[in-house]
């Protein structure tokens, strides 16, 4: 994809306060987490407006599934 039109994409979801969200961690201990803003969950709105893949295998525990399930089935 386009990342210039990912970033702006992002710019436009980043609206109030961020919200970090820690979910896990990954194999070297570093922290995985879920980001959301006024606007919801980071993650659904790029794959919402198409500037994200979904991929099962990244997604722990169904989150994202979970969390944004129309998303994933575009």
């Amino acid at each position: 994809g386009d990342p210039y039109a990912a970033t702006r994409s992002l710019e436009r979801a980043i609206e109030g306060e961020l919200r970090i969200t820690r979910v896990g961690q990954d194999a070297y201990g570093r922290t995985l987490g879920a980001v959301s803003s006024d606007k919801g969950d980071l993650s659904c709105w790029q794959l919402e407006h198409a500037h994200a893949v979904y991929r099962a295998q990244w997604d722990n525990q169904m989150r994202i599934a979970r969390t944004c399930p129309s998303a994933i089935l575009k």
